[in-house]
Parts: structure tokens; sequence; C-alpha cells
């Protein structure tokens, strides 16, 4: 991919990004986790051990940054 290319998709997604609603952002980041379990039970399932050890840490980290970010006095349940 050129530079001219990746710069495009970063602008992009950084309008896109700037641009969404916060349930927008919080949809995106529930979204790519759930993608990324999949994967990684994929690979499991596969027997590549090292994609699915990736893609754990990976959703550990969207989970984490979750925890991190929501507001949890105006919804406990969370």
């Amino acid at each position: 991919m050129s530079s001219e290319n990746r710069y495009g998709r970063g602008m992009y997604r950084r309008v896109s990004s700037e641009s969404a609603t916060p349930f927008e952002r919080l949809s995106h980041v529930y979204i790519g986790a759930l993608r990324l379990a999949r994967q990684g039970r994929t690979a499991v399932l596969e027997g590549n051990r090292s994609l699915a050890l990736q893609r754990a840490e990976r959703v550990r980290s969207l989970v984490k940054h979750l925890d991190v970010c929501l507001d949890h006095a105006s919804a406990p349940e969370l």
C-alpha cells in the first residue's frame, strides 16, 4: 500500500472517529472485541496457539480499556 493510500485511510478513520457519537465509539469497541474473540476461537480450533494468544491479549486490552473509560457512577451495573 502506498504512503498516500495509508495517509488517506488514516485521515478517513480520524475524521470518522472524531465525528462519531459516544454510542458509536462504544459500539465499535464492542464489535472489535467480538471480532477478535471470534478470530481467537477460530485460531484455537485450527491449533494456531500463537494467533489465539495474540487475539486473546487484544480482547483483554479492549475490555480493560472499556473498564477504565466507562463511568461506573452513572451505570454501576456495567
